[in-house]
């Protein structure tokens, strides 16, 4: 069991070492005073197993084992940021259409409150 053990213990700390902040939130990259962050989603699969074998008289406790694990990373969007701007562009736009209106609320506003003042005057 204590194997076993130990194989998830190496596996699972070589899975940390492979995983960085900067997968997730990348390196900013500036050009021409624009600032960019590109966004990504990571998923991770992990699988692993061993089992203890029978014991002959040339090994004591033999055990075989193995382990393996996968990482995507998925790009979905970028931050960019401006002089006095910053910005989330989605590369997949049909699934964003609310935070789209919501960015659209402000101009509304503002075009309708000036329609309501020219009536008014």
């Amino acid at each position: 069991m204590n194997n076993i053990i130990d194989l998830l213990d190496n596996s699972v700390n070589k899975i940390k070492s492979m995983v960085d902040v900067n997968i997730v939130m990348g390196k900013m990259m500036t050009f021409n005073n624009v600032s960019v962050i590109p966004i990504s989603k990571v998923k991770c699969g992990f699988v692993s197993g061993g089992i203890d074998q029978k014991e002959t008289s040339s090994q004591k406790n033999p055990f075989g084992g193995a382990s393996g694990g996968t990482m995507t990373l998925t790009p979905v969007a970028f931050l960019v940021i401006l002089e006095n701007d910053a910005k989330i562009l989605h590369l997949d736009e049909q699934s964003h259409i609310l935070e789209n209106l919501i960015d659209l609320i402000p101009d509304t506003i503002n075009k309708l409150t000036l329609l309501f003042k020219k009536k008014e005057s």
